[in-house]
């Protein structure tokens, strides 16, 4: 499944470029269009990146020494910044949607 979430996050960089390169020349219904695309492409990675970590056993981290603290460091930063992303993230989604209609 790795594999697999890497490429919905690599696709959704992508389709977000596209979508700045649509916006950038007033192609307003093509930006639309990206990003759902982008937000569609993000929602099935969350989804199953959270059923694949439910679902599969745990795996420990074997490094030691400062390497070891790096990981950790590295992990925990991406964690929070992933969790306080998100809200950001819908909530800029929720207000172009009204906006928009």
């Amino acid at each position: 499944m790795p594999p697999i979430h890497a490429s919905l996050n690599a696709l959704t960089a992508v389709i977000l470029l596209v979508a700045l390169y649509f916006i950038k020349n007033k192609q307003l219904e093509n930006h639309r269009r990206a990003i759902y695309a982008a937000m569609v492409c993000s929602a099935l990675f969350l989804i199953s990146y959270v059923l694949y970590h439910f679902t599969t056993p745990e795996t420990r981290f074997g490094g030691e020494g400062s390497i070891r603290t790096v990981y950790f460091i590295l992990l925990l930063t991406h964690i929070v910044l992933a969790a306080v992303t998100l809200p950001f993230i819908l909530l800029t989604f929720n207000r172009a949607l009204h906006l928009a209609n």
